[in-house]
């Protein structure tokens, strides 16, 4: 399975608590996906995505995935989000079909845009050790 991701995801770190494996960093592609803008959802520090048809969200694509791993990404996103198929431009391969995490109706959304490396200094290492204790940065 492929999947583009565009939060905390993104971190190789965060992904292999999540799943339970460390994913190679050959599975990992830069790649984009039209029509959304990232912010944080409204008191957390994870991002959501929102509907823009002028934006355009950078994140990665991660192939290679199971249907286990799937299982595991499905409840670590919880029910804010719901997998959907969208087409992504995938740097050095052009358009691909991979699984996406959007979020749902009503999922309060703050107007601060998040990006991967302001997260990375100001919350990963917290947000790392909740997702390693109990499966889940809400908790």
């Amino acid at each position: 399975m492929r999947f583009f991701f565009y939060g905390t995801l993104m971190d190789a770190d965060v992904l292999a608590a999540v799943v339970g494996r460390r994913i190679g960093s050959a599975r990992f592609r830069d790649a984009t996906l039209d029509g959304f803008r990232r912010v944080y959802r409204l008191g957390a520090w994870y991002p959501i995505l929102l509907d823009d048809p002028g934006g355009r969200v950078e994140g990665v694509v991660v192939s290679a995935l199971t249907v286990a791993d799937a299982a595991r990404l499905d409840s670590f996103e919880g029910s804010e989000y719901r997998r959907a198929t969208r087409t992504v431009a995938v740097s050095g391969e052009g358009a691909v079909e991979a699984e996406v995490y959007l979020t749902r109706p009503g999922v309060p959304a703050s107007d601060q845009s998040w990006e991967l490396d302001v997260w990375r200094r100001r919350h990963r290492t917290a947000y790392l050790r909740r997702v390693r204790q109990s499966g889940s940065p809400r908790s």
